[in-house]
């Protein structure tokens, strides 16, 4: 199973949905790197200049790397005579000068294994610089090949690329991008621990005027989170078998030509036999290529129109919405089951203020969900809560159980659950608040999803910082994501307007289907205060 973030409730709460990943998987899912919380800095001055002397560290130590790799490369490659599966890089010249094709033929040239094929498509007509180039490459390397396409269609030339590929592994390499020198390497050695792969992607680093890299992390794989954000571009390494069993690059997709094969190639590799490697792949000059796409363009008609073909292949019903706040964005909305009755469980104990403004969000829950609201009291003696407990019974259709025992969070959401007859549970923290009318909806959408164990949402403090937005598995503890982030900090980042998987969500707001609680055992109640809702 997996679990699913959403969008965001306050805690009090405002909603985009997290989701729980598969039962038994470590798929994780982080934000990319323009969606990681920003560091915390000094204030004044004295910040500033030890802000500056930090990065300025870091990016000279990823030069000296960066000089070290390359002096490694040289040296390996005299001595590297294994046989590593084949490479093959497809290239599309479109305007791109020789300087920047040669700048990428070098990086392969450059690699510790020789295993590896570059296939190139230019327009001599458009583009006769970068073909006379491409073709002195071809005429020096046995291992260059040039095919002559017409320019304009990314998806039909990189086809052409594909057709004459005869290695293992295929990936796309922007005109002037450079892989590292053990990338060809790592791929000979895919699946050699005995985990077989399908499909790989490491980290990248863009290269600035002074050619000084500049690091830069991708979350790991999460198919939720890439249905609404393609995060991975170009990025990715996949078998050759396994993107022709897809039906490789397709011309008429546009600049979602990478987006559409990918999601079309996910639709043959399992989740499990995707890998991330935390480890810089490829390098990225920070000026794009004329003609070229640029890292994270995104063209939404051509996007959308690929999610739209590939849900319709794998989940008829649902839907594309656009993110208003993010015009590159896509939301995908499940059906909704029917009918739907959700089990709202509320453990409390007095406060009556709390209750209160819990209860309206859950009351207030509009069709086509149907609400049977279950409160488990933990021994409230408050005269004001007992009123309002007696209230929500005659008058609301309440079910109150008394539970008046030493607190264990864990034992009180079991008996909750015991209680109700609804086919999902939505575990609810009374201080817990909806802004949007739906959000239980939204919540039961994602937790409907067959693979889907829980779903959750982002929740914020009143002051509107970030509360939660999943829960992620790092050396040496797991994390929070984007914990206490402002909205500024939080308005550009993905995860913020699109559901994506995570390792576990918050028991403070966490729906999810019967017979999953059940096939887990509940709560488990020797966990009475902490870490029950992440076990």
């Amino acid at each position: 199973m997996k679990t699913l973030a959403t969008h965001s409730l306050s805690a009090v709460a405002d909603l985009p949905v997290l989701r729980t990943v598969r039962a038994g998987s470590d798929v994780v899912v982080e934000p990319a790197a323009t969606d990681g919380p920003a560091p915390r800095e000094r204030s004044g001055a004295g910040g500033a200049v030890l802000a500056a002397a930090h990065r300025l560290a870091s990016r000279l130590s990823w030069a000296a790397w960066g000089w070290a790799d390359r002096l490694r490369a040289a040296r390996a490659a005299e001595v590297h005579g294994g046989r590593a599966p084949i490479l093959s890089v497809l290239l599309v010249a479109e305007d791109a000068s020789p300087g920047q094709i040669e700048r990428s033929i070098a990086s392969l040239r450059r690699q510790s294994r020789a295993d590896w094929e570059l296939r190139a498509v230019v327009d001599a007509g458009r583009n006769p610089a970068a073909a006379r180039g491409l073709e002195r490459a071809e005429a020096g390397d046995p291992r260059v090949g040039v095919e002559n396409g017409v320019a304009g269609d990314p998806g039909a030339s990189y086809s052409a690329a594909l057709t004459s590929a005869t290695g293992a592994w295929v990936s796309v390499l922007l005109p002037g991008d450079e892989f590292a020198s053990r990338t060809v390497e790592i791929l000979g050695r895919a699946g050699a621990d005995g985990e077989p792969f399908d499909m790989l992607y490491g980290d990248e680093a863009t290269i600035g005027t002074l050619g000084i890299p500049s690091p830069r992390e991708l979350p790991d794989w999460s198919p939720a989170l890439y249905e609404g954000h393609d995060y991975l571009d170009l990025r990715v390494f996949l078998r050759a078998e396994r993107l022709r069993e897809a039906g490789g690059f397709r011309p008429g997709c546009g600049e979602a030509f990478a987006y559409e094969a990918l999601l079309r190639a996910t639709e043959v590799i399992a989740p499990g036999r995707v890998r991330h490697l935390p480890e810089v792949l490829r390098f990225r000059r920070v000026v794009p290529v004329p003609g070229a796409l640029a890292p994270g363009a995104s063209a939404s008609g051509d996007f959308r129109r690929a999610l739209e073909e590939h849900l319709a292949r794998v989940r008829p019903g649902a839907r594309v919405e656009p993110v208003a706040a993010c015009p590159s964005l896509r939301r995908v909305v499940d059906p909704l089951p029917s009918p739907c009755r959700v089990a709202v469980i509320v453990p409390i104990r007095d406060r009556d203020d709390l209750l209160r403004s819990c209860m309206r969000s859950v009351l207030g829950e509009l069709l086509p969900v149907e609400v049977e609201p279950v409160v488990v009291d933990n021994g409230s003696t408050d005269p004001p809560t007992l009123r309002l407990l007696d209230e929500l019974a005659a008058e609301r259709g309440v079910r109150v159980l008394r539970r008046p025992e030493p607190f264990n969070f864990s034992a009180l959401c079991n008996a909750g659950a015991a209680a109700a007859t609804a086919r999902l549970f939505c575990f609810l923290n009374n201080d817990v608040a909806a802004r949007d009318p739906g959000w239980l909806a939204e919540l039961a959408r994602l937790a409907s999803i067959a693979d889907v164990g829980a779903a959750g949402p982002l929740l914020r403090y009143p002051d509107g910082r970030l509360q939660h937005l999943g829960i992620r598995v790092e050396h040496p503890f797991p994390r929070l994501l984007g914990d206490l982030a402002s909205e500024e900090e939080l308005r550009d980042r993905p995860a913020r307007h699109v559901v994506h998987e995570v390792a576990a969500v918050t028991g403070g707001c966490l729906v999810t289907r019967r017979d999953v609680f059940e096939r887990v055992g509940g709560f488990d109640e020797e966990l009475a205060v902490a870490y029950n809702d992440v076990d």
